[in-house]
């Protein structure tokens, strides 16, 4: 009788699973536990030394604080999901049989094919760690050593890598930073500068308010440093392209045909359909690697069909590493 193990305990990357397989990460878990931190800290040093003295100070305070609180668990709960969600990982092709080469075997396959997506000429490439043809779009992490669809990039600060099942929840990570880090900014400013004017000196106000001088200082630095993150993702949703695409100039020269307007293009970035996952880690695999238990949670599948808007329909099966599928926009 054939020993079966659930996939995700014998997943050949260096991806961690968590929850049963329910949640999966990266290998730098460091320092997504240190962005934790940055990020916990000056929210708790906001609703320890700011918002107390604002709630003496103004009877429109306590909306100050709901406002901040709402931003603030939109922004941890959009990390945690983009940090533990399977970013679209795709499906290995069959491991080489014990006789075989595994070099040998990555030179029976071309190193590039041709497909054609919306009249533009696109090159795949063959991954021989994945033994796969790569879709359109998607790249090998070479952290995670997986092929992730529409791959963006990894993330270090998240321990993740960040593509198509998981980008949106990016966005509205550093977005809603972007806002709190502004919002705690201004009101740490307002506390400050009033208590200066009680005062009557900036020295006075600093020495009595010094949470509201550290808390405004941070966000500062804070909302400059992830300034320049949130602008360029605005030119990248716009024009529907990933920041692996845009540091390869991939769209230079010849047609994106991914984009799909301008309105289009932040639709798909923000409300996006509810991808499957290609890589179900509940089936049950023996020793070789081939699925012996198949299962098939809700919302999961086990082969990659991707479809591009009004594009042809191509499948990308687990066991066949020679097919191609043209990812979605």
């Amino acid at each position: 009788m054939v020993e079966a193990v659930f996939r995700h305990q014998v997943w050949p990357s260096e991806n961690r699973f968590h929850c049963g397989g329910r949640g999966i990460s990266g290998p730098d878990r460091k320092q997504f536990w240190f962005s934790v931190f940055l990020l916990w800290a000056p929210e708790i040093a906001f609703l320890g030394s700011v918002i107390p003295d604002l709630l003496q100070r103004y009877p429109w305070a306590p909306a100050v604080l709901a406002v901040n609180v709402y931003l603030f668990l939109l922004c941890a709960i959009s990390m945690m999901i983009a940090a533990f969600k399977d970013p679209g990982i795709i499906p290995r092709g069959p491991k080489p049989s014990i006789d075989e080469d595994p070099m040998v075997f990555a030179r029976t396959y071309p190193e590039t094919k041709e497909v054609v997506v919306d009249g533009v000429r696109l090159i795949v490439k063959f991954c021989n760690t994945c033994r796969i043809y790569r879709p359109p779009r998607a790249t090998h992490c070479g952290i995670c050593e997986n092929c992730v669809d529409k791959f963006d990039h990894h993330c270090p600060y998240l321990g993740n890598c960040v593509g198509r099942r998981n980008y949106s929840y990016f966005l509205v990570f550093i977005y809603t930073v972007f806002i709190n880090a502004a919002y705690i900014a201004a009101f740490s400013a307002l506390e400050l500068t009033t208590t200066t004017i009680e005062r009557d000196s900036l020295a006075d106000g600093i020495a009595h308010a010094p949470g509201s001088l550290a808390c405004g200082l941070y966000a500062v630095a804070a909302l400059l440093a992830i300034s320049v993150l949130a602008f360029m993702h605005c030119y990248l949703i716009a024009t529907n392209t990933t920041t692996n695409e845009s540091i390869k100039q991939t769209w230079q020269k010849q047609r994106n045909p991914f984009s799909l307007g301008f309105f289009g293009n932040f639709l798909i970035a923000f409300c996006p359909p509810s991808y499957a996952r290609f890589v179900n880690p509940f089936d049950r695999v023996g020793p070789d690697g081939a699925v012996v238990h198949p299962q098939a949670p809700r919302g999961h599948h086990n082969a990659c069909v991707c479809t591009r808007h009004g594009g042809a329909l191509i499948e990308l099966p687990d066991t066949a590493p020679a097919s191609i599928a043209t990812a979605p926009v």
